[in-house]
């Protein structure tokens, strides 16, 4: 293997995990912000959208390149986004309607439709080494959640939009998948942005809510949503979708409820106890069988 691709290889698996480590912080910073999860959706996507187009100004890029979205392609595009918007809005729906525990538990299985999707449909190679990481990535949220889990009925429309919410997150991936193969990440992000932001304005809209009139830390949650879950999250993410397998970018971000947990920890005082430890233990593990980080020691090293 080239110096060229190792170093290629190294840097996009350190984007991957600055990545989930963005979309980890997206619970912490909703919570701190105390408003409508339409409404934050909403200035979330619309000011990421505006950071996307100045950021590309200043690059000298064209935002959106119109070309680039026909036929095929366009589709999964648009039904990326449209997936984009329910799956955070059956998350959010969740989240207010079952306890976090179920969600987080639920909302772990998106890995399994991703997989089932995208090798039965899209033809994607599914290494066997998953299974495993799949395995103690799982059992890892459920050692860290399981004590409060609380199965009830009056939690069922709850945890039917979380379930609904993972099928939709890997849809959104999948269709994303498809349409980075011939569409910019900038032309992509920035259009499924529009999209979802769009919903999200008829959605808040359509329940009355006020775009305007919320305390000053709730507008500093918002920008530290775009930055970290926007941005530096689900951004890195897409433009990671056409250069590492997709079963492997899905299961990688089962390490998030461990990243939330943490910041919970120094935010909001959540301590730890033997079993977060546990949780944090296992997942680690399924991380070190994603990426098999002891095969690059048997490689020549390289110097960036």
């Amino acid at each position: 293997m080239s110096s060229y691709h190792m170093i290629t290889t190294s840097v996009r698996i350190a984007l991957f995990f600055l990545a989930i480590l963005s979309l980890s912080q997206a619970a912490a910073l909703s919570r701190l912000s105390g408003a409508p999860p339409e409404l934050i959706s909403f200035w979330r996507l619309f000011i990421a959208s505006i950071a996307m187009g100045v950021l590309s100004r200043t690059r000298g890029e064209s935002l959106t390149n119109f070309k680039e979205l026909r036929g095929k392609t366009g589709v999964y595009a648009l039904l990326s986004g449209l997936f984009f918007w329910l799956h955070l809005w059956c998350f959010q729906f969740a989240a207010q309607n079952t306890p976090i525990a179920n969600l987080m538990i639920i909302f772990s299985t998106n890995p399994m439709f991703t997989g089932i999707i995208s090798v039965s449909v899209l033809k994607e190679h599914f290494e066997k080494r998953l299974i495993l990481a799949y395995f103690l990535a799982i059992s890892g949220i459920y050692i860290l959640v399981n004590h409060n889990l609380k199965l009830d009925p009056k939690n069922t429309p709850g945890d039917l939009a979380a379930l609904a919410a993972a099928a939709l997150f890997s849809l959104y991936i999948l269709c994303g998948h498809q349409a980075r193969k011939k569409v910019s990440n900038t032309t992509y992000t920035y259009f499924i942005y529009a999209v979802a932001g769009i919903c999200f304005y008829f959605t808040t809209l359509a329940r009355g809510i006020s775009f305007v009139q919320y305390p000053s830390v709730t507008w500093l949650a918002i920008a530290g949503l775009v930055l970290f879950p926007t941005l530096l999250g689900h951004a890195l993410f897409t433009y990671l979708l056409r250069f590492i397998n997709i079963n492997w970018l899905s299961t990688g971000k089962l390490a998030e409820p461990v990243f939330a947990s943490i910041t919970a920890y120094f935010l909001f005082k959540e301590t730890w106890s033997t079993m977060t430890l546990l949780a944090f233990t296992c997942t680690c593990l399924s991380l070190m069988i994603l990426i098999e980080p002891w095969k690059y020691l048997k490689r020549k090293k390289v110097t960036l």
